[in-house]
């Protein structure tokens, strides 16, 4: 989505390519001099996004899983993707994190929704700019749908609870 580009450039992001670019890999392996990015988050659950993050990881690079490809319609060579170059993949399920007590690269929800308010208050994440749409919580139900079936939902819809 180009306006999601745009925005991720205006809020701090060095590059944002075009996944569908047939040069993707490419021009990523050419802002990182031929390495790699050292770590990908995957958020889509998409094989082929999955495929893309595997051929743009770094040696030793790390790639979590946030978005669950159930689908295996795409063949991975495990060999060359991941075990020869030490490429770790995270599986970044919700259930798996600590109830209790945080560990290095293992935070309980509530570490989690501390760091995420601190980065806020110190300005390192701007809410603002993200914001495109504040809706009554009376449309959830719409909301949803839409959510649902529209793969270019407004990235930041909100809920105004003052319109209940």
């Amino acid at each position: 989505n180009p306006q999601r580009r745009e925005l991720a450039l205006k809020l701090g992001a060095d590059y944002a390519f075009d996944p569908s670019d047939k040069d993707f890999v490419k021009k990523v392996k050419e802002v990182t001099k031929g390495k790699g990015v050292n770590g990908c988050v995957e958020v889509t659950g998409i094989a082929q996004a999955m495929n893309q993050a595997l051929q743009c990881a770094s040696w030793m690079g790390r790639i979590s899983l946030l978005g669950c490809t159930r689908v295996s319609d795409s063949a991975v060579d495990y060999y060359q993707q991941v075990h020869r170059p030490g490429v770790k993949l995270i599986g970044a399920h919700n259930f798996v994190r600590p109830k209790v007590e945080s560990y290095p690269h293992h935070w309980t929800h509530h570490d989690d929704c501390n760091a995420i308010i601190d980065m806020i208050a110190t300005k390192r994440i701007q809410v603002e700019p993200i914001i495109s749409r504040v809706e009554s919580p009376v449309n959830a139900s719409q909301i949803y749908n839409e959510l649902c079936d529209d793969k270019n939902f407004p990235m930041g819809t909100v809920f105004d609870w003052r319109e209940m």
